[in-house]
């Protein structure tokens, strides 16, 4: 059984941060001024709104890839996927920046694994080479293009 973190890219923390500090600098601004027109339901929602956003950074943030004997076990804190590694058919490198497939990563480069008929899943683990080489081990069908 090993266990991969998932590569976090730069893009994903500036573009959930941005959020954040928008409503922290505005309700910071609001209240340095003493808007009279807000009240302090409006500065709570506010930071509620904030702390949700940090959270929902916080969750994906926590992806992991496991393989179990002949699974592949993507888990989060909210969510889990099991895969068995006998039906992947290839492993090819993400050649965009965004994908719309399922995606299980929190980076820009990582790769997709194409597995029963029709199915992909984007993923990113940091150590890529070893992640592949362990589930070829497993299933020496799948084909690989990086």
């Amino acid at each position: 059984m090993s266990i991969y973190k998932s590569k976090k890219s730069k893009f994903y923390y500036i573009a959930g941060s941005i959020p954040i500090l928008f409503l922290l600098c505005i309700t910071a601004y609001d209240f340095l001024e003493k808007n009279p027109v807000l009240n302090a339901k409006e500065y709570i929602s506010r930071l509620c709104i904030a702390l949700l956003l940090f959270g929902f950074m916080f969750i994906f943030n926590k992806i992991t890839y496991k393989i179990d004997k002949d699974k592949l076990i993507i888990k989060s804190i909210i969510f889990k996927k099991e895969m068995e590694i006998q039906h992947f058919h290839s492993i090819y490198r993400n050649k965009k920046r965004f994908v719309t497939i399922e995606k299980a990563a929190l980076a820009t480069n990582g790769i997709i694994i194409r597995y029963s008929k029709y199915d992909e899943i984007y993923i990113s683990p940091e150590k890529e080479n070893e992640f592949i080489a362990e589930l070829k081990a497993i299933n020496p069908s799948i084909s690989v293009d990086l």
